[in-house]
């Protein structure tokens, strides 16, 4: 596990790039944002954030450049030039091979999951990232719940179901992200058990591929976490692919794909 002083030096040299990330900005420049020498930098880099430093500039440009795309009528020429690529062919090549499509394909669909786009990485992340506690996978476990929901991120949900049951320990809080309506969130606050309770609506995870960890940290901020560790841990595997649950109980966060 890095120490303070290399997550610090690290999330300096990303700040660095992050407030340049239109312009021209080397590995070394970073390197000298960090105050290490280039080679140095490259290592401290890896083992700090999973990806090299070049991989890092790479996922952020494209993402920014997505955001872009989606949220602009910027010719795709110029986005491939404002985030540095040397032609808009390279560009496209390079947004195909991490997304799967290309630019002219993403800007002609409607919504995209946030979870494709790698976040900035900044020391805040870093230090969750790093004290995160991976537990056994559980994709097993189908737990029925009965609870309430809504068609939003349902950031007070949990709140209201508390005050309309009483209920205030062992809450599950869900968010899942159907794969027929792109950006589309559906939340859910509600209890694990066995039998119905009038007045609330069941909801049963589905079987699948669980990645699982614990922390104590707001079930947002674990979700940007497991974010970030996605782009980290399938760095070889493009196109990336979404969330689709994520799923928090007390310090407990389950998040399927």
């Amino acid at each position: 596990m890095p120490d303070s002083y290399q997550i610090e030096s690290v999330s300096r040299a990303i700040e660095s790039f992050e407030a340049c990330i239109r312009q021209t900005f080397s590995v070394k420049d970073m390197a000298d944002a960090a105050c290490y020498s280039l080679f140095h930098f490259c290592r401290v880099f890896a083992h700090t954030t999973g990806l090299t430093p070049y991989q890092y500039m790479l996922r952020r440009r494209l993402a920014k450049a997505a955001l872009e795309l989606q949220q602009t009528e910027h010719n795709i020429g110029r986005i491939a030039v404002d985030y540095e690529f040397s032609s808009p062919e390279t560009f496209a090549r390079a947004f195909k091979r991490y997304y799967g499509m290309l630019p002219s394909e993403w800007r002609k669909s409607p919504r995209h999951h946030p979870s494709l786009l790698i976040p900035a990485i900044d020391e805040q992340l870093l230090n969750l990232i790093h004290k995160l506690k991976f537990l056994p996978e559980s994709g097993d476990v189908t737990p029925r719940l009965w609870g309430i929901m809504s068609c939003d991120d349902g950031t007070e949900l949990a709140r209201l179901f508390s005050k309309i049951t009483g209920v205030t320990e062992d809450i599950w809080y869900v968010r899942w992200y159907p794969e027929n309506l792109p950006g589309q969130i559906y939340s859910f606050a509600g209890i694990a058990q066995k039998t119905a309770t009038e007045g609330l609506v069941m909801l049963e995870l589905p079987q699948g591929e669980w990645f699982a960890a614990e922390a104590d940290a707001p079930v947002e901020d674990i979700e940007r976490a497991i974010t970030c560790l996605q782009h980290v841990f399938l760095a070889n595997r493009v196109p990336i692919s979404p969330v689709r649950f994520a799923v928090s109980s007390g310090n407990r966060t389950l998040i399927s794909r």
